[in-house]
């Protein structure tokens, strides 16, 4: 009886184990759930400050505008083309399930004005399979067929008459681009964010420097090469037309300034952190669902993260398009075939 005791004794250790671990175990989960909870409040306060795009009331073909230039009589070399004479050809629908589009609408409204045309259009391309970033500049001079009864027109103005939804759609017809989602932010916010982060390293040009020191010298002054910019001297910087390149130069110190501001987000603190979510995101509107929002993110942040480089170009390409006067107007007409054939290449082509 004794040894059955015994046996029955150490037996009874092993269960006594088991009860701690389960008890360590419920403690695990405990404290990881409550992280998830932490998180997921975490999350919803962040996605709560970005805004909704809301429907746009559009403006009727009957009332649209061009936006003419009264300076470029005399003073333009790009040929007079009446608007009859363009022809434009069809493009195919580009597609790959791996890849998500993102449209970047800058948008720089004024004071006590309720629309303004697209300052900015940037394609922010996430291939989910190669783990990359193409970002592709649309420039606004860029002219082209506008859907729904409009007659041509300038990119921008798509915007100005029927918000994302018609810009989009201009994109996809003059293109074969299908945008998955948009993100509305104003054109201000820029100084805001690196002025949070800090300030930017910023590569310059001489003529890039010289234009920067003549205009604005007294923000600081600038030199050939690299630069540190704070928030005021990157929004001139990303601003500035009157150098070589005019609006192609632009949009690229647009995109070289949207990198550099990548780059920076990658070291930056918590506090850094909250006061981006706190002082600009309010200013961020989208069209895209909070679950769409924070996978297309989370992507993007590990991308950055791995200090992979984000590649950049524009439409249209420099042997895609001829400069013209239509309407008034100093425009750039794209090829389309040969704009679509660089975007293939650039955003589609492994």
């Amino acid at each position: 009886m004794g040894r059955e005791r015994g046996k029955f004794s150490k037996q009874r250790n092993p269960g006594g184990k088991t009860r701690t671990g389960l008890k360590v175990l419920i403690v695990l989960l405990s404290l990881i759930l409550l992280f998830i909870l932490i998180l997921a409040v975490g999350l919803s306060y962040v996605l709560g400050q970005v805004g909704e795009i809301k429907p746009v009331e559009t403006i009727p073909p009957e009332q649209q505008q061009f936006e003419t230039d009264p300076t470029i009589e005399g003073e333009s070399t790009a040929p007079h083309v009446s608007a009859e004479d363009v022809n434009w050809d069809e493009v195919e629908k580009l597609y790959n399930q791996d890849i998500i589009n993102v449209l970047l609408i800058g948008q720089d409204r004024r004071e006590g004005e309720v629309r303004a045309r697209s300052d900015s259009m940037i394609l922010v391309s996430v291939n989910t399979v190669k783990n990359t970033i193409q970002m592709t500049s649309f420039m606004r001079d860029l002219y082209v067929q506008i859907p729904g009864g409009y007659a041509d027109n300038r990119i921008n103005a798509a915007y100005s008459m029927g918000g994302a939804e018609l810009l989009d759609a201009t994109l996809e017809k003059n293109f074969g681009i299908q945008v998955d989602g948009n993100i509305e932010v104003d054109f201000q916010q820029f100084e805001t964010i690196v002025d949070i982060l800090g300030g930017v390293d910023v590569e310059m040009n001489g003529e890039e420097s010289g234009y920067m020191n003549r205009y604005f010298s007294k923000l600081g002054v600038t030199s050939e090469g690299m630069n540190h910019l704070n928030g005021e001297q990157a929004l001139h910087f990303a601003r500035m037309r009157r150098v070589t390149g005019s609006d192609f130069g632009r949009t690229e110190r647009q995109r070289r300034l949207l990198s550099a501001i990548a780059g920076s987000l990658k070291s930056a603190g918590f506090n850094e952190i909250k006061r981006l979510i706190d002082d600009v995101l309010p200013y961020v509107t989208t069209d895209l669902s909070n679950a769409k929002l924070l996978d297309i993110a989370s992507r993007c942040a590990k991308i950055v993260a791995k200090g992979s480089e984000i590649a950049t170009g524009r439409v249209p390409a420099d042997d895609a398009y001829y400069d013209a006067t239509i309407r008034g107007m100093m425009v750039l007409v794209p090829d389309l075939p040969k704009c679509q054939s660089y975007l293939q290449d650039f955003i589609y082509t492994d």
